[in-house]
């Protein structure tokens, strides 16, 4: 009598699914492409020149600029995120080569030491390296906040949370044209982090920086926004920050926000 076959245990089938995220460091690098122009962020994260290429020309994205890196040995939660992101990048581009490289332009960390962090809450952050670089972490203070990065960075972003929405690269024009209309002169407001809570149904926080001249810029473009906060609320962003970085220091311009529950009814188109 044969024995029924039994379906593989869910840590099982992540670790065997696992080898498909990163090679082994001696694997060769992604293809060279072109960085996207002026820079990218979180909110333009899944552009041509960001962590997409487009190798022949056509508009479509056919390649891959980034990879998802896991710890030396990752928890079943660290391999379910990173398997949720390395979906949503096959998800952008035409064409995907497996495993994905070691090395890339762009490389998506996750998991590691949160401990910073509170239970069920998570954070997802871009720190710029060379020109075309980029390195994005995703943390959670448990496995329930790792989750809710992780499900942002896959499933909403660039949306702040809200299928109908609004993106972060909205927020970050606003924030150029409020300190546009102020006169000052500043660099394109970047989307750094963002950070979720898994009992929310709106995005905790979002944070951008700006680079000016000056100590004295930046004290102005922080008092500008302030006096603006209510051009800055929207429907499902709970706080914004911005830093002005500039040579000496930083000066900040923190904003609450008045996130209000999602109407009742069919998911939105997106």
């Amino acid at each position: 009598m044969r024995r029924p076959l039994r379906p593989p245990r869910p840590g099982r089938r992540l670790r065997l699914l696992a080898p498909l995220l990163v090679l082994p460091t001696a694997a060769a690098p992604a293809q060279e492409a072109p960085p996207v122009e002026g820079g990218f962020d979180l909110g333009s994260l899944y552009r041509v020149g960001a962590a997409l290429a487009d190798e022949n020309g056509d508009g479509f994205p056919d390649r891959l600029r980034a990879t998802v890196r896991l710890p030396d040995a990752p928890a079943p939660a660290e391999l379910a995120a990173g398997l949720e992101i390395a979906a949503r990048l096959g998800l952008e581009t035409a064409a995907l080569d497996l495993p994905l490289p070691a090395e890339a332009p762009v490389v998506i960390e996750v998991g590691g030491d949160a401990s910073a962090l509170d239970p069920g809450a998570g954070e997802v952050r871009f720190a710029p390296g060379a020109e075309g670089e980029a390195t994005v972490t995703v943390r959670g203070g448990d496995e329930a906040g790792l989750r809710a990065a992780a499900s942002w960075l896959a499933g909403r972003a660039p949306l702040l949370h809200r299928a109908d929405g609004t993106a972060l690269g909205a927020v970050g024009e606003r924030i150029a044209e409020i300190l546009g209309e102020a006169g000052l002169d500043s660099g394109t407001p970047r989307a750094v982090r963002v950070t979720v809570d898994v009992d929310d149904d709106h995005l905790a926080a979002g944070r951008f920086r700006v680079e000016v001249e000056d100590a004295a810029t930046a004290e102005r473009a922080a008092t500008a926004l302030r006096e603006a906060a209510e051009r800055l609320q929207y429907p499902d962003l709970a706080a914004l920050s911005v830093a002005f970085a500039h040579p000496e220091g930083e000066a900040e311009a923190a904003i609450a926000g008045d996130p209000q529950p999602p109407e009742p009814g069919p998911v939105p188109a997106r």
